[in-house]
């Protein structure tokens, strides 16, 4: 299987090193569980590999070149993010939210294929009902589908 991400003597923080050291690769279909207690880093490493956070030391690539080679554009393209605390406008359509997760690639396909990927998001995650209904209206659980 294909490495997507490898991390080799990251480190890492914002004003201070709060993770130091860390090495591993994540390889294609593989899923990485970040967990710890508040403060320690978790959300920090992820925005490093977004992008948004310079590391202190060490190397990030992803599909086998630096990570540094891939502007904002094209990263958005691999990198999805969904914090914490996001805020959404409860009047959105589920169907419109998931079409958000499309936006860095409507230049580069059809509209028709975009539609035809988010019809397949939506079934695999089990929401044919829920597409038509407004994000306010979910409960917590529906909405973290």
């Amino acid at each position: 299987m294909k490495e997507v991400l490898t991390i080799k003597g990251l480190s890492l923080g914002i004003k201070t090193e709060l993770v130091r050291d860390i090495s591993f690769s994540l390889k294609e279909k593989e899923f990485l569980a970040i967990v710890g207690p508040n403060g320690c880093g978790k959300s920090t490493f992820i925005r490093t590999i977004m992008g948004t956070v310079n590391i202190f030391s060490g190397e990030l690539s992803f599909l086998g070149k630096p990570l540094s080679i891939y502007n904002h554009k094209m990263r958005s393209r691999y990198i999805a993010f969904m914090g914490q605390n996001n805020t959404v406008d409860p009047q959105m359509r589920v169907l419109d939210y998931i079409s958000l997760g499309r936006f860095p690639h409507f230049h580069y396909s059809t509209r028709q294929y975009d539609n035809e990927c988010i019809t397949r998001v939506i079934v695999e995650l089990g929401l044919e009902t829920l597409r038509e209904q407004k994000v306010g209206q979910l409960s917590g659980g529906e909405f973290q589908r």
